[in-house]
């Protein structure tokens, strides 16, 4: 090997060498955090903090008197599991919470979404969320369009409460679960039932010009232990449902009907959406609680409520009376 060749031979082990140390250090490291972490910790709205300890804990700290006394109503057995939904930074809890006097806990799901559309939101527990369900294999998604793919196929309400609370809240006596199909949307509308649960689906034509097009839903549906149904009976045919056009706007979604079909329903609804990092989980509107900057909620309590509330304003405005005593005097003879 001549003199030239060495050196190119030496160069290339060298950049090998650097090549190699790259990728090692750019390999993420493993953790062995279970999933259940990306909940713990201090989440908030302009009401309440809500804390979730990996003690296996739950606290929730009240905002009233606009906002200027935060009131600690302590801890709450409150364990958490994770189901296998999300992606990186996101994903779909349930927790099982015993509260005071309870014999049983209450059991409600939660998804912890980050980023928005865009990337640039911060991580939001939503408690009304999508999951999406794809049956036999996807067969059930036919005639969808491919640029319309992240929203294609049937969305099922997984969220069964509006709010985390003080005390066990009841199941919803209905919700609406969603089928995207390419750029037409059906809103379909499930109850409660005291049916028995049948693993079934109801079946619907949307286009009366395309009777051999026909696609399926759940007829039932369990939310949070609940059982609920979109088609009374024994049948398997869904009728009653919303359907319309979609498009989008931003990080907002606009559906417009085609008919009124819900009572108290709007023609066109836009609200902002969220997907999680692998596309199965689906929420509307904004996060009901997000990821607070407080670090120690119990030290942020005690500052807070150290100050002093500023004295309110008088209801009326200094008014210089002039009464006249000697009349009055007169009146009370």
């Amino acid at each position: 090997m001549n003199q030239c060749n060495k050196k190119k031979s030496d160069s290339l082990r060298f950049y090998s060498v650097l090549s190699i140390l790259f990728v090692l250090v750019h390999i993420p490291a493993y953790s062995d955090e279970p999933p259940e972490t990306i909940l713990h910790g201090i989440w908030e709205n302009s009401s309440r903090f809500v804390e979730f300890s990996p003690e296996g804990k739950m606290r929730i700290v009240l905002k009233p008197y606009y906002a200027f006394v935060y009131e600690d109503a302590g801890w709450i057995p409150c364990s958490v599991s994770a189901c296998d939904t999300g992606g990186a930074g996101d994903g779909v809890f349930t927790c099982s919470v015993l509260y005071p006097g309870e014999k049983s806990p209450s059991v409600f799901s939660v998804a912890v979404l980050s980023g928005g559309t865009g990337g640039g939101a911060p991580p939001g527990i939503f408690t009304r969320f999508y999951v999406r369900d794809v049956p036999d294999g996807g067969a059930g998604l036919t005639g969808t369009e491919s640029g319309d793919s992240m929203f294609s196929g049937f969305w099922i309400c997984t969220g069964n409460t509006d709010s985390i609370m003080l005390y066990r809240s009841g199941p919803d006596s209905s919700f609406f679960c969603f089928y995207f199909d390419g750029r037409r949307y059906y809103k379909i509308r499930y109850w409660l039932t005291d049916a028995r649960f049948r693993d079934v689906r109801a079946v619907f034509a949307p286009d009366p010009a395309k009777p051999d097009k026909t696609l399926s839903v759940p007829k039932f549906l369990f939310v949070d232990g609940s059982l609920y149904t979109c088609v009374t009976g024994t049948g398997g045919t869904l009728r009653n449902y919303e359907s319309g056009n979609w498009e989008l706007a931003g990080d907002n979604i606009s559906m417009t009907a085609d008919k009124p079909v819900y009572a108290g329903e709007k023609m066109t609804v836009t609200v902002p959406f969220r997907f999680s990092a692998d596309g199965t989980v689906l929420a509307f509107g904004e996060p009901y609680l997000s990821r607070s900057d407080i670090l120690n909620l119990d030290s942020e309590i005690v500052s807070h409520n150290a100050k002093r509330r500023p004295p309110r304003e008088p209801v009326f405005e200094f008014m210089n009376l002039d009464f006249h005593w000697d009349e009055i005097e007169e009146i009370r003879k």
